[in-house]
């Protein structure tokens, strides 16, 4: 049986969005790592411009006088928009594809549709990060929808046709999971669920640890401060926000609030 072009070309989209996306996941750690999130204040430009090379001359107004242009931090987050904006271009040539095949491949429609609706949200969230000043709670959501892209391209390259020997392997695979019969399949998406679902948390749990700059409340291993157990203070550590207008870069929480996010990143791990 031949080979469907409209498949091929979607796969191959697909392993392209699988390596793009992974290029923009590490991108966003270092714009984080190196405070660069504010970079450009604003969104989806960079002080006005499409990219810091013109944004000296606006970056003296008013309007950003309380974020003064920093060209490296600026750089930073431009590559990083501009890696997202090309994934989010192939995601859309993904769903244009599998729209054109749906009634050969409507599982792969389904997989792209759910791609494009993320990258919209990804985007959303994006811009959510930057105007609300890095509010963790928007930080969060923007590394957990970066990661669901992630996933959705690799599941979607998996789903469409391979070469014959991957295919073979896959089948055998397969046989080895049914030859256990209904509650082997079954067991195994249980695990699978669960699995998926604890690391979930823990990747939120590791993100709001970033984004409230907790990361070393606790410098000292397997105690913290010195302590099995220090002064922490749970309430305040997972508030979704902290008034209106917040900047958020640094961190606003208190230290015991941040322990106390360290600590539960601590015993999800």
């Amino acid at each position: 049986m031949p080979a469907d072009p409209v498949a091929l070309w979607m796969r191959r989209l697909a392993l392209l969005g699988v390596l793009l996306c992974f290029t923009v996941v590490v991108l966003g750690a270092y714009v984080r790592l190196t405070a660069a999130g504010l970079g450009c204040p604003d969104w989806p430009g960079c002080y006005g411009h499409l990219s810091p090379l013109g944004a000296a001359a606006s970056a003296g107004s008013p309007e950003y006088a309380a974020r003064p242009l920093e060209a490296g931090k600026a750089w930073r987050e431009m590559v990083h928009r501009y890696a997202a904006g090309t994934l989010a271009l192939v995601i859309t040539a993904i769903a244009a594809l599998a729209i054109t095949a749906r009634r050969r491949r409507p599982t792969s429609v389904a997989f792209a549709l759910a791609l494009f609706a993320t990258v919209i949200v990804q985007a959303l969230l994006g811009m959510l990060t930057v105007t609300e000043q890095l509010k963790p709670l928007f930080v969060t959501l923007h590394l957990l929808f970066g990661m669901t892209t992630l996933a959705l391209l690799w599941w979607l390259w998996l789903s469409l046709p391979a070469g014959s020997w991957r295919a073979a392997a896959l089948k055998r695979v397969d046989h080895s999971i049914r030859g256990g019969g209904a509650s082997s399949i079954a067991a195994a998406w249980r695990l699978t669920v669960f699995g998926l679902a604890v690391l979930a948390v823990q990747i939120a749990l590791g993100g709001w640890t970033s984004s409230n700059y907790a990361a070393v409340a606790c410098p000292d291993l397997p105690t913290c401060q010195g302590s099995w157990w220090p002064h922490s203070d749970y309430r305040d550590a997972f508030a979704l926000a902290h008034g209106v207008d917040v900047d958020y870069e640094g961190g606003v929480l208190a230290n015991p609030a941040r322990v106390a996010i360290h600590l539960t990143h601590r015993l999800g791990a």
